[in-house]
């Protein structure tokens, strides 16, 4: 549009084929899930995917963005509790997630003309993002009633919709830094929504994540004419931990002896509702020192 704005959009059609866990009807363990997985009749997914983005860069280093996106999923894998410690890959009937991603990235250069300065910089990216599955059960046995012998399918359930597995409802990542030709040091903050974990036909058994908050830093010096540098990585700092919990008095049954959310309740954790956390993780603190030479 201008030098330093612009105007993109794009379309594509993809497909995530499924790997030979999610094909292989034999069972396999999981550790941590500590069940069976199995898949059955496992079929690819094909997704539309749909974006428009506005960039503007103010200075070089510097970026203004903001995106938004849609995607459509038909035939949607997803991992489901079938029944006591057994999980099935199976298809949902479709998804789509559809939301707005925006990107800041500025230095300190407005504050006067001294080159560090332009050195310096902060960083911002967030997303907010709306998902939306129509969930089927995993294949089971059902009598048809017209043909009067026994059948296997998958069963679509209403009042059942919920985000499509693994879908965040917000993202955010914070970062600071200084670059210089002979040091710097970055510090990145990242956090999001809850999310899908485990699936389940009976929505008060699905199983959702409270994602940890991530503070990771990292340091650099470079010696020796900047042939030799040294970098110091220091992740998890925050050792938060990840937590994982079900919404098990969050639902009624209606006319159809399906679950539906009762009114005022949401799918987000909250305590004072009777939310359960089922386990804890911590993953811990990491640290790494490297170094490398240029001849």
């Amino acid at each position: 549009m201008t030098p330093d704005l612009n105007l993109r959009g794009s379309y594509s059609k993809t497909v995530i084929r499924p790997d030979f866990r999610e094909i292989g009807m034999f069972g396999m363990y999981d550790f941590e899930i500590d069940g069976y997985v199995y898949g059955e009749h496992v079929q690819s997914t094909l997704i539309d995917n749909m974006d428009v983005r506005v960039e503007w860069y103010p200075s070089p280093g510097e970026i203004v963005s903001i995106t938004g996106f849609y995607k459509k999923l038909d035939k949607p894998i997803e991992l489901i509790h079938s029944e006591a410690s057994n999980y099935t890959f199976a298809n949902m009937e479709n998804a789509k997630n559809y939301g707005l991603e925006m990107e800041i990235r500025k230095n300190f250069s407005f504050l006067s003309g001294k080159d560090w300065l332009k050195q310096l910089f902060v960083y911002v990216n967030g997303t907010v993002l709306k998902s939306e599955v129509n969930v089927l059960s995993h294949w089971q046995w059902i009598n048809n009633p017209v043909t009067q012998k026994a059948e296997r399918v998958q069963v679509r359930y209403p009042n059942q919709d919920r985000p499509l597995i693994g879908q965040s409802p917000w993202l955010l990542n914070l970062g600071a830094g200084y670059w210089g030709d002979d040091f710097g040091a970055t510090v990145n903050y990242n956090h999001r929504g809850y999310r899908t974990n485990l699936a389940n036909v009976n929505m008060a058994r699905v199983e959702y994540e409270l994602a940890p908050r991530l503070l990771d830093a990292q340091l650099y010096a470079r010696f020796f004419k900047r042939k030799l540098e040294v970098k110091l990585n220091l992740s998890n700092l925050l050792d938060d931990y990840t937590r994982f919990y079900m919404n098990i008095h969050d639902y009624t049954q209606d006319d159809t002896k399906f679950s539906v959310l009762k009114e005022g309740r949401s799918i987000r954790y909250r305590k004072e509702d009777g939310d359960i956390i089922t386990y804890k993780r911590k993953d811990g603190r990491r640290f790494s020192l490297s170094f490398s030479y240029s001849f």
